[in-house]
């Protein structure tokens, strides 16, 4: 009984979940025969879920888009006409209108080329950059707007050579750009071939760009709390992830020498001022897979690695803690017929969490996606959850 009642304090007090979250586990639908590596998965704003994979077919790679409803079951698949072959994706975004935005790479007549798009979820291409002017890491600040980094790779009409924080509009028309060097001073900025912003966010007037100095061996935030007017520099060590949410900023990073090194969390104000460093219990893993999913209630979740004295993996657990780094309740996931593999965690607007899923007896290659509620709990499937409340402030007897 005393386990019940904890188990519904802990859904109603601590999360306060809004509504009952859809969750499934889907084994690989995707209807190729090659072997296939999964790039990335969004979900849109109609609940639907879509995945790029690269599949190999010995001489080359195809790239190729499947699309999924909300409860996971595969409504199509198709490869996208981009005008390259042996296409390779670096980074992908969703639009405001289920627009999906990439940057990468692929053969063209002239050789191999750099090239960023948007289309639209029924193929239809809405812009294109290749050559010498790409565009990605693309995010929607207002109804029509996105800020992103422009890279111009060679001469250009109209910019210099170098890394830029851009604004473009849902046509992919230009609105700003403004150089890194003009921000961070020629002292910073490395080859203008190479890629030196890392990341860009914002809230509000704050604008944030991570990025990479000294040919990418140390990083910095670039920070304007005036929409860009005037700009400050923070030194970092080197940054796995960089994360906002309403009311801090996270970084990811490692401490320790190499063959011991742990995971560290730190927790900045939104004015880089540190708040907590997550050591102590978070010291207990590796590292985490990809970035951290913030929930209604002031709670955050991540998938961890843990490894063995040789670093092979061990184990891997869905975490949540909470905004003053405690922690609430792990999760750990199998199935009954062998280990079971968890990938890199993305919110859901119903407050669930998509995990990309691998069991590990499964053929290789294979792709399948798992669902999970607000509570890391996934129902009516195959799949065993064991989770375990801490902290949750009830005495124990």
């Amino acid at each position: 009984m005393k386990s019940l009642i904890t188990f519904l304090l802990f859904t109603t007090i601590v999360f306060h979940s809004q509504g009952q979250s859809t969750t499934f586990f889907k084994s690989d639908q995707i209807n190729f025969q090659n072997k296939k590596f999964r790039l990335f998965g969004h979900e849109d704003i109609e609940q639907n879920i879509v995945q790029g994979h690269n599949l190999d077919k010995g001489s080359q790679l195809e790239f190729r888009l499947s699309y999924y409803d909300k409860n996971g079951v595969i409504m199509r698949e198709y490869s996208p006409k981009l005008g390259f072959d042996d296409v390779s994706i670096f980074n992908s975004s969703i639009g405001l209108m289920n627009e999906l935005f990439l940057e990468g790479k692929g053969d063209s007549p002239f050789g191999r080329a750099n090239f960023s798009c948007g289309f639209q979820k029924d193929g239809r291409l809405i812009w294109k950059h290749a050559d010498s002017l790409i565009i990605g890491l693309l995010k929607p600040f207002n109804d029509s707007d996105y800020y992103g980094r422009m890279k111009i790779l060679s001469s250009h009409s109209k910019y210099d050579e170098g890394d830029y924080m851009v604004e473009i509009n849902d046509s992919g028309q230009i609105k700003l750009a403004i150089q890194l060097r003009t921000v961070v001073g020629d002292s910073l900025v490395v080859d203008a071939g190479m890629s030196q912003i890392r990341q860009i966010l914002f809230s509000g007037s704050r604008k944030y760009i991570l990025f990479s100095n000294k040919l990418g061996d140390q990083n910095a935030i670039a920070y304007s709390k005036n929409d860009g007017i005037s700009w400050e520099i923070m030194p970092l060590p080197e940054i796995l992830f960089f994360q906002l949410d309403n009311y801090s900023i996270f970084l990811g990073t490692m401490t320790g020498r190499i063959g011991s090194a742990r995971y560290l969390l730190k927790q900045y104000t939104l004015d880089l001022q540190e708040k907590m460093n997550f050591e102590g219990e978070m010291g207990e893993f590796n590292s985490i897979s990809g970035s951290l999913v913030f929930h209604n209630g002031g709670l955050f979740s991540f998938v961890s690695n843990h490894t063995d004295s040789s670093w092979n993996l061990t184990d891997q657990r869905l975490n949540f803690y909470s905004h003053h780094g405690i922690k609430k309740r792990v999760c750990r996931y199998s199935l009954s017929v062998g280990e079971f593999d968890i990938g890199i965690p993305q919110p859901t607007r119903d407050n669930g969490i998509l995990i990309y899923a691998s069991p590990r007896d499964w053929a290789p290659y294979n792709s399948g996606l798992m669902k999970t509620d607000s509570l890391g709990l996934v129902y009516n499937t195959d799949v065993i959850c064991d989770c375990k409340d801490y902290n949750t402030g009830i005495g124990e007897q």
